[in-house]
């Protein structure tokens, strides 16, 4: 029979009707069904029209689901089924095969059910159960049957020029397309061609950004070093003008006219207490202090208002590169996934290579690790992670990873993000029906919608940290030191003072006893 079928083509018409009177009779699928399925003729070079009796117990459709299915049906076979006494024309119905990777499905689920799966285990396999429940979109809009195959591997090009995995199963068209995402590479285009892009995926290095360690003088913070020295030079210039006008007030009434009088009186202004009204007569030294005091408190008013914006303000974050992560003291590590290897090994960029060789694959460490294991570490902290962002965010929010940990996150972002598609064989029909469903679906809204299924809502950072901005003792610590180191110094003075009161007399008793 497939030399008949040969004859049907050989004067090389565009369109040739093949009319089956009876379908059901077992010769029929053996010798016609069974052959045009292995030869590929179910396509659009040939219009079948085919005919059969309908039965009461059994619907139209069920019918020619049991009969037809098995055979390979291209998305353009052009098939027209006909029974006898059926109630309605029933639709046709296409059945193809469509390859799919699942490396992390847990035990005790079922291939389809995980797949079909869109609330439990969102951080495992994501690429290929998002790109399946879009193709659930598509069997129903072009009356579909989708079946399965499952293969270990993306695919690599063997030695003898065939390829392995899904590459293997689509090029050796086996399968007619892939349902999880493949990316677009230069050495794969040769082979198979590309649908639209199905899938984007962000691969960066993630890991909690350390806090500033040492303790922050804030007390000095919000002022330069020109301001306070100019501060000092004001207070010392204030002070030593006050001195001249003590002179003065010294003739118009009694009063002290020491040093520690005057510095106390300016400090008294500076810090906003104020000396007595009845010590001062002249208007000169009330206008010094008055104005004094007015620029204490403008003074205090910029350095209190920039220390609280400092407090609600987010400290800079100094690790924002692939350099400055090379060059902390952090550990680096990689997802145990086949794609992460290229990304480090086939690259002209010694920084990459470096931190491959010399941080991730550094010697007494074990720094390649599963999405589960590279997740506890980042929790951990001081451990940065190669892995895909949206899986490791989601699988984070799982363990119950605390809100004030998860705001420290930081990504450092090496490489581009990864664009891929599903691959069909070359000159494959399906290309451009697939690139229609996909359009019918983005204006529909149906593409957004199953996209927005897998993304990973994040807490809001920004309102957390304003609700955690406080005096704490890191920030509090400089004044509790200063406070400490004035009582010391008033304590050695004291002791001081007590040796030169008992010096005089301690030399008396030794003269009286020498005598």
């Amino acid at each position: 029979m497939s030399v008949n079928f040969e004859d049907l083509m050989f004067y090389g018409a565009p369109r040739t009707a093949v009319l089956v009177l009876n379908f059901e009779h077992v010769l029929v699928r053996r010798q016609v069904f069974g052959v045009a399925s292995e030869a590929g003729y179910f396509n659009n070079s040939l219009a079948w029209f085919i005919l059969g009796s309908g039965r009461e117990s059994l619907p139209a459709e069920q019918l020619i689901d049991q009969l037809l299915s098995g055979y390979e049906m291209g998305i353009d076979a052009d098939v027209t089924v006909a029974l006898r006494g059926a109630d309605k024309t029933p639709l046709p119905l296409t059945t193809f095969i469509q390859i799919s990777q699942l490396t992390e499905k847990p035990p005790g689920l079922g291939d389809m059910e995980y797949l079909a799966d869109d609330k439990q285990f969102q951080q495992l396999d994501p690429m290929q159960r998002k790109t399946y429940q879009l193709f659930q979109l598509v069997e129903r809009m072009f009356n579909l049957s989708l079946a399965i195959s499952l293969t270990d591997k993306w695919g690599e090009l063997l030695e003898n020029g065939s390829w392995s995995g899904v590459m293997g199963q689509v090029t050796s068209r086996a399968a007619d397309l892939a349902v999880c995402p493949i990316r677009f590479v230069l050495d794969r285009q040769p082979y198979v061609q590309y649908s639209a892009v199905l899938h984007t995926q962000n691969i960066h290095f993630l890991f909690r950004h350390p806090r500033r360690s040492h303790i922050r003088n804030i007390f000095f913070e919000p002022l330069s070093n020109q301001v306070w020295w100019c501060v000092l030079v004001l207070v010392t210039g204030s002070t030593v003008l006050l001195l001249c006008h003590m002179k003065q007030e010294r003739e118009l009434s009694l009063m002290e006219n020491r040093w520690s009088f005057v510095w106390f009186t300016m400090l008294e202004t500076y810090l906003q207490q104020g000396p007595a009204t009845e010590i001062f007569r002249l208007f000169s030294t009330r206008l010094l202090i008055s104005l004094s005091c007015i620029f204490s408190f403008m003074l205090m008013q910029f350095y209190g208002a920039f220390i609280v914006g400092s407090l609600l303000s987010e400290g800079a974050r100094s690790i924002v590169n692939l350099q400055a992560l090379y060059d902390s003291n952090l550990a680096i590590g990689m997802e145990n996934i086949s794609y992460n290897f290229p990304i480090f090994t086939n690259t002209s960029n010694q920084l990459v290579r470096d931190v491959y060789g010399k941080k991730i694959c550094r010697s007494g460490e074990h720094n390649i690790l599963s999405l589960q294991q590279g997740a506890e570490r980042i929790i951990q902290g001081r451990f940065a992670f190669h892995t895909a962002i949206d899986r490791m965010y989601r699988l984070l929010l799982e363990l119950r990873m605390d809100e004030a940990e998860f705001c420290d996150l930081q990504e450092v972002m090496f490489n581009l993000p990864y664009d891929s598609g599903s691959v069909m064989p070359k000159g494959s029909p399906w290309r451009e029906h697939l690139a229609h469903a996909l359009l019918h679906l983005r204006a529909t809204g149906l593409l957004q919608y199953n996209d927005k299924k897998w993304m990973v809502r994040r807490p809001d950072c920004s309102l957390f940290k304003t609700s955690l901005a406080e005096v704490d003792l890191e920030h509090f610590a400089p004044a509790l030191f200063a406070l400490v180191l004035a009582m010391l110094a008033s304590a050695l003075v004291f002791l001081l003072e007590l040796l030169l009161h008992w010096l005089p007399d301690f030399r008396r008793r030794l003269g009286t006893m020498s005598t």
